[in-house]
């Protein structure tokens, strides 16, 4: 029987998309599983593609801070004491564009799921449509006694989404689609 909720059939979507390119079974995909222990580093890239062409809305991987770091202090800085120095207003110009080009460059070493996109819970709300309309309906969420939920309307969420926070704060994403 399959579920039949949003946030459920996109977690199984996910799992089944995770469990076909990383040759495992979708049921050892859990909604805590971080990315990078799922992923290998050195396929991180190319797997992380193939589930953006597959449709699933991932942003871009991100650098590592130590190369975040070290990038800055060896392109960055230098031309931007030179442009201080110079008081060359053509300067701040080339500092935007290298900048630009400094991205661009380091692109290959981003093997990082960027913060919010770490965990594969994350990736099922940020996929999760949910219609402006449906959401102030109530549609999508199930009432539960106080007593069940332990009071809290989030409680009550995760319990019926079956998808269990693995960070004190809950992301949720209402999309309005089709107003």
């Amino acid at each position: 029987m399959g579920n039949k909720t949003k946030v459920g059939q996109v977690f199984q979507e996910l799992c089944w998309q995770l469990g076909q390119i990383l040759n495992m079974s979708p049921e050892d995909v859990s909604a805590s599983s971080l990315f990078v222990t799922l992923i290998p580093p050195n396929e991180r890239r190319r797997i992380w593609e193939e589930l953006r062409q597959s449709g699933v809305a991932l942003p871009e991987l991100r650098l590592a801070n130590p190369v975040l770091f070290l990038t800055a202090l060896t392109v960055l800085l230098p031309v931007t004491v030179w442009a201080i120095l110079s008081k060359n207003g053509f300067a701040f110009l080339c500092l935007l564009e290298l900048f630009w080009i400094a991205g661009k460059l380091t692109r290959p070493w981003a093997i990082f799921p960027p913060i919010g996109c770490e965990t594969v819970q994350e990736a099922v709300l940020a996929n999760t449509p949910f219609h402006q309309k449906d959401y102030h309906a109530g549609l999508g969420r199930r009432k539960i006694s106080p007593q069940k939920s332990g009071g809290s309307f989030l409680n009550a969420w995760e319990f019926h989404s079956g998808i269990l926070p693995t960070t004190p704060r809950l992301r949720t994403f209402v999309v309005e689609i089709g107003k």
